[in-house]
């Protein structure tokens, strides 16, 4: 039996490049053991009771490099449909009547998530959009100009 891995993380295995045979680009020999048996249908409990020297943090170390390299392989194509799902007009360049409406509508005080609806954008890209254009999203949209400050009734009367 092997002594437990002092820690549950897997990125200072990879750096050392200490992989299985077949093992996934950036995948240690212990997060591809865990993977296997989770894939040959073994639950945690299983592979806890089989494997002493292993935690659950250790599983959950291991299922989560496995969907980083999942998610680190999507394509830009990818990305972008994936986006568009949400925003249909994701990642397409913006219209000089896009960017006046845009700035209109932020400046009427529309919050950042209905823009992002209305022209069918994530909120993130609202944002950059209006700091491109010169304004700040994160600060008020309006100022409401300061009220003179009070005089009292004995200024009022011509005191001195």
């Amino acid at each position: 039996m092997r002594p437990p891995s002092p820690s549950p993380t897997f990125g200072e295995d990879r750096r050392r490049g200490k992989r299985g045979e077949g093992a996934p680009r950036g995948v240690d020999e212990l997060a591809r053991a865990i993977l296997l048996l989770l894939r040959e249908g073994r639950t945690c409990e299983d592979i806890l009771r089989e494997r002493p020297d292993l935690t659950r943090a250790h599983i959950q170390a291991a299922a989560g490099e496995a969907l980083r390299l999942a998610e680190a392989g999507e394509s830009r194509a990818e990305r972008v449909a994936r986006v568009r799902r949400r925003h249909p007009h994701a990642f397409e360049p913006w219209t000089d009547l896009e960017d006046r409406l845009l700035v209109e509508g932020f400046l009427e005080g529309t919050p950042i998530a209905a823009l992002g609806r209305t022209f069918g954008r994530p909120p993130g890209a609202i944002r950059m959009r209006l700091q491109k254009l010169g304004h700040e999203p994160r600060r008020s949209r309006v100022r409401e100009p300061e009220p003179p400050p009070r005089r009292s009734a004995f200024e009022w009367a011509g005191g001195p």
